[in-house]
């Protein structure tokens, strides 16, 4: 069995986004194993090859959720682990990601959002809790562990659930948890380009394994058109050659 595992979290306002992100993990990462969290297994069964399904009856897919990965049966089987939500694109193998994921001792590998907590909005920010003065906003939506570091995310697992009345997601508690302790490491923060705007140019992304479509402020594709449009990029690149060689083409053969 393979030592690595990549393992997301997915319910029905997610299943559509699910196809894109398996195909693009298994293009590019056929070695690793792939598991998924969910309430309801019935969408995957005989859906896709080499895919493990982990049920929660009660899975608290908004808080909780992606850490009751500790609770798995088989985690002992692994000795990496990264997590990914499942409206990210991969676009490279992440051998790289993995290594630093191992290398890791005290600390869970992450990726920085923002410099500050305290520069976000109030939602961002943890209920009666104050950050550290030079506290770092990491995305919840990617982080890796090696299994030594299991015990970490139970007592992360417990804190998001004790936690979770009056915070509108897990994201503000996530980083409460991380400053309280000082287990944040920001060395995935260039492996995941975090995009949350339709309208940025998406031809300068290629040298990100990772690509995480974000809820966007007035953004006006939703996720799924957003990776779609991003895949079909380089087909539609070609299009367009095309389309301007013919043209030119009939040009020619029209004067002469």
């Amino acid at each position: 069995m393979s030592k690595k595992l990549i393992y997301t979290i997915c319910n029905n306002s997610f299943n559509e986004l699910f196809p894109i992100f398996f195909k693009t993990i298994r293009e590019h990462n056929p070695e690793v194993d792939l598991l998924v969290i969910t309430d309801k297994i019935e969408f995957f069964k005989n859906k896709f090859e080499d895919l493990m399904l982990y049920q929660i009856s009660d899975l608290d897919w908004k808080y909780s959720g992606r850490f009751m990965i500790h609770n798995w049966e088989r985690i002992h089987n692994y000795e990496t682990i990264l997590y990914l939500d499942c409206d990210i694109i991969c676009q490279k193998n992440l051998g790289e990601v993995f290594n630093l994921i191992s290398a890791q001792k005290n600390k869970l590998s992450l990726v920085q959002s923002y410099l500050s907590i305290a520069l976000h909005l109030d939602w961002f920010l943890m209920k009666g809790y104050k950050a550290s003065e030079n506290a770092v906003s990491y995305n919840s939506g990617t982080f890796g562990f090696n299994i030594n570091q299991l015990k970490i995310i139970k007592e992360l697992c417990e804190f998001v659930a004790l936690n979770a009345e009056n915070n509108l997601c897990d994201q503000p508690i996530f980083n409460a948890f991380i400053d309280k302790q000082n287990l944040g490491d920001p060395n995935l923060t260039n492996y995941v380009w975090l995009d949350a705007n339709t309208k940025r140019n998406i031809f300068n992304i290629d040298d990100y394994p990772l690509i995480h479509f974000l809820s966007g402020f007035g953004e006006y594709l939703g996720k799924k058109q957003r990776m779609e449009k991003y895949l079909n990029r380089n087909k539609s690149i070609i299009n367009r050659i095309k389309f301007a060689l013919v043209s030119h083409y009939k040009r020619r053969r029209y004067k002469s």
